[in-house]
């Protein structure tokens, strides 16, 4: 059984621990910050006393994102050039280029690392600590390796109170291509008096750095027969600035003689080197002759010396009307030549006549010269003589 002291310490420490916390600081709670403060007259100990918020208004309470940003204020740093504009530029060709990281604030940074938008631009960055008016070189290296209008860049990672994350972009246009389609143009084997045409699409995609639209003047590397001309260029605006440039490009064949089989070149040679790259194509073909020896050569074979041995050969024309026979020259001793039209078969017949004057190995050329052409058509002799 309490005495009456023990009981009156038992009250004293219950009233303790109820108003005091058990001498701790009491527990603070969050308060609305557009409650209003409480009047130091009126003192409650009940929560039924309390403010009540309006029913439509949500209890708004301080929050870090309401604090005033640490990192607010002036840049740090200065980046000395901010961009680089290389203009148009070769494909494949290295560039290399350099700016300034500034320390213009109150408080050391240094680059902490690097990263780039392509594998076509390395960095040489120097990670010391840049004190305030402090600043380093960065050395930079472009590869032009891409097509039409490049935009890429550098990302530095400073340390600075921001933790900034500085880009430096590097713009660029490569010389366009001159694309055609097909790769090559062959004529093939045209007959002679006929005239033979190829055309080929032409196509550029001009960046819109290239403000001038270029002039296309093509070639044949060799001196044949062979015109060349150009359709009206369509040109479309597409996304970025860029226009695509297309134009159809004939070539004609003069066949009015025959022309020995050739290989050449269609050549686009800019004068400005970076207006467009420079194009060099296949262009084969021959013109034979409509008219024609049904053989190329005659040959006697093995022939004694003082027999006369005979062959015929037919030269065939095109035309319903035989050409006239301007000439026959032959170069083989012993060998006569005379000739008559065969109208049905339209053809020229040589008959040819050899009486061998010595033993020999023979070989020779009759030449046919007639109206249809001032080259004259060559017919091959051989024999062997005994």
């Amino acid at each position: 059984m309490r005495t009456v002291g023990e009981s009156l310490s038992v009250l004293v420490l219950v009233a303790a621990v109820a108003v005091g916390g058990c001498g701790k600081e009491p527990e603070r709670t969050l308060r609305p910050v557009d409650e209003p403060a409480a009047d130091p007259a009126a003192t409650t100990s009940s929560a039924a006393s309390a403010v009540a918020l309006p029913a439509d208004l949500p209890p708004k309470f301080v929050t870090r994102a309401d604090a005033p940003s640490i990192h607010e204020g002036p840049r740090q740093y200065r980046i000395d050039p901010p961009s680089f504009e290389l203009g148009v530029v070769d494909s494949n060709t290295v560039h290399d280029l350099e700016f300034s990281v500034v320390n213009q604030g109150d408080r050391p940074f240094n680059v902490v690392y690097v990263t780039t938008e392509c594998k076509c631009m390395t960095l040489d960055v120097d990670r010391k600590m840049l004190k305030p008016g402090d600043s380093i070189k960065v050395a930079v290296r472009v590869v032009a390796n891409a097509s039409n209008e490049r935009k890429t860049a550098a990302i530095l990672h400073l340390s600075d109170q921001a933790k900034s994350k500085v880009r430096v972009e590097v713009h660029y246009a490569i010389v366009p291509d001159i694309l055609v389609e097909p790769k090559g143009v062959g004529f093939g084997r045209v007959e002679s008096g006929k005239t033979a045409t190829a055309s080929i699409r032409v196509t550029m995609h001009l960046p819109a750095t290239i403000t001038t639209v270029p002039k296309l003047e093509p070639f044949i590397s060799h001196d044949l027969p062979i015109k060349l001309r150009f359709d009206e260029p369509v040109i479309t605006a597409t996304a970025g600035g860029q226009r695509d440039w297309v134009a159809m490009l004939h070539l004609e064949l003069d066949g009015s003689q025959p022309l020995e089989q050739f290989l050449t070149q269609l050549c686009f040679i800019p004068k400005d080197k970076l207006l467009h790259r420079e194009l060099v194509m296949r262009v084969t073909g021959e013109v034979v002759p409509a008219w024609y020896f049904e053989r190329g050569v005659v040959a006697f074979g093995s022939v004694d010396v003082g027999k006369a041995v005979e062959k015929e050969m037919r030269f065939f024309y095109p035309s319903a009307e035989a050409p006239a026979v301007e000439s026959i020259e032959c170069d083989v001793a012993g060998l006569e030549v005379a000739h008559e039209v065969d109208a049905a078969q339209r053809c020229i017949v040589l008959n040819l006549k050899y009486n061998a004057p010595a033993p020999a190995k023979v070989e020779g050329v009759v030449k046919l010269k007639t109206s249809l052409s001032p080259q004259p058509s060559e017919l091959r002799i051989t024999a062997r003589v005994k």
